[in-house]
């Protein structure tokens, strides 16, 4: 999981101006690993963050507005 996140830049528009975020955790279930759990560094949201299986990039599960971008 850790090695599908290394090679994406998550940005976060949830704020005044688009921000990098943060990956501070990992998410797994009994299944297995979920998702990367990100952090906006200027507001302190987190998001939780899995890859899509069609693209192959990031996209956001659940946190704030999650779905608004």
């Amino acid at each position: 999981m850790k090695t599908m996140f290394a090679g994406f830049r998550i940005i976060l528009k949830d704020g005044v101006v688009p921000v990098e975020g943060h990956v501070i955790g990992w998410k797994y279930t009994d299944a297995g690993p979920l998702g990367a759990i990100v952090r906006n560094p200027l507001n302190d949201n987190r998001y939780l963050y899995g890859i899509d299986f069609e693209t192959g990039k990031p996209r956001r599960l659940a946190g704030p507005k999650a779905g608004s971008i």
